[in-house]
C-alpha cells in the first residue's frame, strides 16, 4: 500500500515537470513524413491533402523542375515549399480544398500562438474550423490565427482555391503552433517534488533493511 502511494507521489511529480516542456506543430506545406522538407517536385506531401469533385488526395509539391513551374512564385524553402492538385499542365477548373489536419488534445489553448504567411495562385481564403481568416493571392499575406477560433482534439485548417487558370495553380503556408512554456518556477517546484519523494523512498528502504 505504502508503495502504490509512493509510487502515485512519484508519478505525479514526473508528470509536473514532463508537461511543462514546449511543443511545436509544424503546419507548413511541403514536408515529409519525419518533417523535414521535400526537395524536389511530384512527391506527396506528408500532411497536407487536397479535395476536388468529391475525391480527396495528398497534395504533391512543386518545384522548378515540372512543367510550366511559374517563375512569379517565390523560390521555395528553407521551411515550405508550393504544393498543387498535381504537377500537371492542364489542371481541371476550381474550386480546390486543401487540408491540415492537427491534433490540440491535451493543449492549454489559451497559451497557444498560431502565426504565419500563406499564398496562393490565383486567389482563395485561409480558413481554420469553419472560420475564415484572411483571403490572398499571388503575393501572399502573413496570418494569425487566434485561440478563440481553436479547439481541444482535431482542428482543420483549409485553404480554399476558388480561382485558377487550369495551368498550375499552386499553394504554400508556413506555419507552426507553439505552445508556451511555463515560467521556470513550475519546473523547480517540479524537481523539488521528485527530489521529495526520492528522499521519502530511500528513507522507508533504509528503515527495512
Amino acid at each position: 500500500m505504502k508503495a502504490a502511494k509512493l509510487f502515485i507521489s512519484f508519478a505525479a511529480a514526473l508528470t509536473l515537470v514532463t508537461s511543462a516542456h514546449a511543443t511545436m506543430i509544424d503546419l507548413s506545406t511541403g514536408l515529409d513524413a519525419s518533417g523535414n522538407l521535400i526537395s524536389s517536385g511530384g512527391v506527396q506531401d506528408a500532411y497536407w491533402t487536397v479535395t476536388l469533385n468529391g475525391i480527396t488526395t495528398p497534395a504533391i509539391t512543386v518545384s522548378p523542375s515540372v512543367p510550366n513551374w511559374f517563375g512569379g512564385w517565390a523560390p521555395n524553402g528553407p521551411t515550405s515549399d508550393w504544393v498543387a492538385y498535381s504537377t500537371s499542365v492542364n489542371e481541371p477548373p476550381a474550386p480546390y480544398t486543401f487540408t491540415r489536419a492537427f491534433d490540440l488534445t491535451g493543449y492549454n489553448l489559451p497559451a497557444l500562438s498560431i502565426q504565419g504567411h500563406w499564398s496562393i495562385d490565383d486567389g482563395g481564403f485561409l480558413i481554420i474550423n469553419g472560420n475564415t481568416i484572411n483571403s490572398s493571392g499571388l503575393m501572399g499575406k502573413a496570418f494569425t490565427i487566434p485561440s478563440a477560433d481553436l479547439v481541444q482534439g482535431i482542428n482543420t485548417l483549409n485553404i480554399t482555391m476558388t480561382y485558377d487558370n487550369q495551368n498550375i495553380d499552386a499553394v504554400r503556408l508556413d506555419a507552426r503552433v507553439v505552445a508556451s512554456v511555463p515560467e521556470t518556477s513550475t519546473f523547480v517546484m517540479g524537481f523539488l517534488a521528485l527530489g521529495a519523494v526520492w528522499m521519502v523512498w530511500k528513507r522507508r528502504n533504509v528503515t527495512l533493511v
